[in-house]
This record gives C-alpha cells, sequence and structure tokens, in this order.
C-alpha cells in the first residue's frame, strides 16, 4: 500500500487507488463499494472498517463520517 500524507489534498483517482489498496491489503478488516455515481459519472466509495471476522457490520454499533470538498466550502458531516 502506498504511504499516506496528511499534507496532501488526493485527487479522485489517486484517492480511489489508495482506498483500493487499503482494501486488498486488510481484507478482514476493510471493505470498499460504489455506493452510486456522481454528476460527473464517478463512483462514490463506501468504505466499511471492522473486523469482518467478528459478524456482519450492519449489526454493529457505528459511526459514519462523510466529508465532500466543492470549490472552497468544506462540508462535513458526522452521523
Amino acid at each position: 500500500m502506498p504511504p499516506l500524507r496528511f499534507d496532501t489534498y488526493y485527487r479522485y483517482d489517486d484517492l480511489t487507488k489508495i482506498l483500493h489498496a487499503f482494501a486488498r491489503e486488510f481484507p478482514n478488516r476493510a471493505r470498499i463499494e460504489s455506493i452510486g455515481k456522481s454528476y460527473q459519472g464517478r463512483d462514490i466509495w463506501r468504505v466499511t472498517v471492522t473486523n469482518f471476522s467478528s459478524g456482519d457490520a450492519r449489526e454493529k454499533p457505528a459511526v459514519g463520517r462523510a466529508r465532500a470538498k466543492r470549490r472552497t466550502r468544506k462540508i462535513n458531516r458526522e452521523a
């Protein structure tokens, strides 16, 4: 998996590669799936991080976080 930098804004293609590499490296802890398409036709990724060997992620307590950047405005949401 490529090293992650926390002082970098990753473009869509780079972030997609990182997310898939993360899911490949930790198959018992992370899964990635497309949950739809953006208005530009790109996949919107959902990454589920849990211990899959201990049960279905949908049956466990959860914290959700979504982040989007549109021009200069950042939108954060926590569930």
